[in-house]
């Protein structure tokens, strides 16, 4: 959910539903994972899931203690709910999160929606130029 390029590589492939699975220890971690994951919906006007470990590991000295909830993420037009969160789980309670997607949703607010994020980001995005250093 943290790096755009790697979900915009998937939603220009066709991608209408990205999961996003995380492993966060702490509320920083968390909200990192979340408003990214929301800022994904919104830019490529897709369905975002975040899927995170939650409660304590004690099997594992690295991811011993995780916090989160799951969700799916919208985007913020219309169609969809305004907050842009269509299902989320109370936060640090295992289980699941159901939601019925609408996939023909998504091709509407990609072709005709308030804003048309998908279509107006550029689907080549250049390389960063090589910097030599003396």
């Amino acid at each position: 959910s943290e790096f755009p390029l790697h979900v915009r590589a998937q939603a220009t492939a066709g991608a209408k539903l990205i999961l996003m699975p995380a492993c966060t220890a702490d509320a920083a971690g968390f909200n990192r994972v979340r408003f990214s994951a929301r800022a994904r919906a919104i830019e490529n006007q897709c369905y975002t899931a975040p899927i995170p470990l939650v409660g304590q590991a004690p099997w594992s000295a690295s991811i011993d203690s995780n916090i989160g909830h799951s969700a799916v993420f919208t985007p913020c037009d219309t169609g969809f709910p305004p907050d842009g969160v269509l299902a989320a789980s109370p936060l640090n309670e295992p289980g699941l999160t159901f939601a019925t997607l609408d996939f023909a949703a998504i091709e509407t607010v990609r072709a005709s929606g308030t804003v048309l994020n998908h279509r107006d980001w550029s689907v080549a995005i250049p390389p960063a130029p090589i910097v030599e250093l003396t």
